[in-house]
């Protein structure tokens, strides 16, 4: 038996962390102050990690690549307790640790 696994392409495949913060700037009297500002400063370490062919020199390579994974966690964490304020000031179920902490729960 042989196993073929074949890429299918979608707009949630093609859907990239850059792409979101792009979703959040382009849409930025949604979101909150504080998401705005992560999206913007990810937007930036983006643009110069070395990951990134056209990242900058070397030095803000590696200050850039050290801050891409904590504001890609941040801007999660933000999104989820903003979501849960919103469901608590409409009056809807919200998760009250994930509205503290903004660690989703599975």
């Amino acid at each position: 038996m042989t196993k073929k696994f074949q890429d299918i392409e979608t707009p949630i495949s093609q859907f990239n962390k850059k792409e979101l913060c792009d979703y959040i700037i382009t849409n930025g009297s949604l979101a909150s102050q504080k998401l705005l500002k992560l999206a913007v400063s990810y937007r930036f370490a983006y643009d110069h990690y070395s990951g990134n062919e056209t990242g900058g020199s070397i030095g803000i390579k590696e200050a850039a690549d050290d801050e891409e994974f904590r504001m890609i966690k941040d801007i999660v964490f933000t999104i989820v307790k903003d979501y849960n304020l919103l469901r608590k000031e409409l009056k809807l179920e919200y998760n009250e640790d994930e509205l503290k902490t903004g660690n989703p729960s599975l």
